[in-house]
């Protein structure tokens, strides 16, 4: 048993939207070369089994993202990446064609959340044709996590949502299936930690999980807790061994 359940790796930190949800990172703005990602690749595959394509930047605005799934599937990996969506039209086929994919979550609340240029309808046929055409090779989650934050679309976006995935739909553990493998999240509005934020005794302010590690691919650290700005509570050298910091074989944390 490997002792994280996923990792979560930083291709890039660039975004093509500013969402109001999302804070930004005060690190250089950059994207993690084909070098490092490979040699990343073997360091990490002993300690999970799926890669996460998320942090503070935009996936799909890699430009080696096709070789980036290339390469964690050679490696061993799934993987699940996180988008606003903008860029699913263009990166369609290269998504549904990769074998390592396992997953793609779609932050629907981005429309709103970014007042982005893109007209509304256009924006949610991009979204929804994606899951259309995924539904049953991979999974994919639309995501409304902006209860109590900017959400005066989100009726608007369930009806358009109701259209291409129609009734009945099931709620189950995961979420509220609208069709095989496809899924929607309804959540409160996500805050992303910050060590500035007054301090609240019921919320942390960093993420530390106990079920995956972070790869920043435009800082100097691998690390096991973090906040939007790169404030590195610990880590280490991206050119060290992981062994060092990891638990012992077989203990699952």
């Amino acid at each position: 048993m490997k002792p994280f359940r996923k990792i979560y790796v930083e291709i890039s930190n660039r975004c093509n939207l500013r969402c109001s949800f999302c804070p930004g990172t005060a690190r250089p703005l950059g994207a993690m070369t084909e070098e490092n990602f490979a040699r990343l690749l073997p360091k990490l595959a002993p300690f999970a089994d799926f890669l996460y394509f998320h942090l503070m930047g935009e996936p799909l605005c890699h430009p080696q993202l096709e070789r980036f799934l290339e390469l964690a599937g050679e490696a061993g990996f799934r993987v699940i990446l996180t988008t606003n969506g903008t860029l699913l039209s263009r990166m369609q086929e290269v998504l549904l064609a990769a074998p390592a994919l396992h997953k793609v979550n779609i932050s629907l609340q981005a429309f709103e959340g970014s007042g982005m240029a893109m007209d509304f309808d256009t924006y949610l046929a991009g979204c929804f044709g994606f899951g259309q055409a995924a539904a049953g090779k991979k999974i994919v989650c639309y995501r409304l996590w902006n209860r109590g934050g900017l959400d005066s679309c989100n009726p608007a976006i369930l009806r358009v949502l109701e259209g291409h995935f129609p009734k009945p739909w099931v709620q189950e553990r995961r979420g509220i299936r609208l069709s095989h493998r496809v899924y929607l999240e309804l959540g409160e509005k996500f805050d992303w930690p910050d060590l500035s934020a007054p301090r609240q005794p019921e919320k942390s302010t960093a993420m530390v999980s106990k079920t995956s590690w972070v790869s920043c691919g435009t800082a100097r650290w691998s690390l096991a807790a973090w906040t939007t700005r790169g404030t590195f509570l610990w880590g280490m050298y991206f050119n060290r061994s992981f062994r060092r910091f990891s638990p012992a074989p077989g203990r699952r944390l």
